[in-house]
């Protein structure tokens, strides 16, 4: 198994925003659905419409560092 290929340089600036905000994702992807904390129902057409609309962002984010 082989590790990333680390011979190609990143922007720093660049991947220590990445890293700030897909941090602020991760954290609001815990904050918008508590009811996974609990024993309570989560709809599951909103959680699918929340994910699409998540997945845009994070994709986003990646794209700042040029992240696949």
């Amino acid at each position: 198994m082989s590790g990333p290929d680390v011979s190609t340089p990143v922007d720093l600036a660049a991947l220590l925003a990445a890293s700030k905000r897909m941090a602020e994702l991760l954290s609001q992807a815990l904050c918008d659905w508590p009811q996974f904390d609990g024993d309570e129902d989560v709809s599951g057409d909103d959680l699918v419409d929340w994910f699409a609309q998540w997945r845009l962002r994070v994709r986003s984010a990646l794209a700042q560092v040029d992240v696949p």
